[in-house]
């Protein structure tokens, strides 16, 4: 394994109230992933690092909305909407959309 895989350090972020997604965003940040998820405007004093953190948000809902990706009904993460995962995932696990 590569040594950048081992580095990164994923951590659950709740976006929203049942919606929670894994990234490598640093905690300093979640506020603005939440912020965008949640189709806050930006803050113009916020960081480069900040921003980003919060068009991943704004992109995150928007993939949402399109059906592109899905909240997992077992653990209410945030995962891509793919036919193979729906199709082989166990009747407790079924992925549900969240409009």
């Amino acid at each position: 394994m590569s040594d950048k895989l081992k580095n990164c350090k994923f951590t659950v972020v709740d976006l929203a109230n049942g919606v929670k997604i894994n990234t490598t965003i640093s905690e300093a940040n979640h506020s603005a992933l939440r912020s965008g998820f949640a189709r806050h405007p930006v803050n113009p004093r916020w960081t480069p690092l900040k921003y980003l953190a919060w068009k991943t948000g704004v992109q995150l809902r928007a993939a949402l909305m399109r059906g592109d990706m899905v909240v997992r009904s077992a653990d209410s993460l945030l995962v891509p909407a793919s036919g193979e995962e729906c199709a082989g995932a166990p009747e407790g696990r079924r992925v549900k959309n969240f409009s």
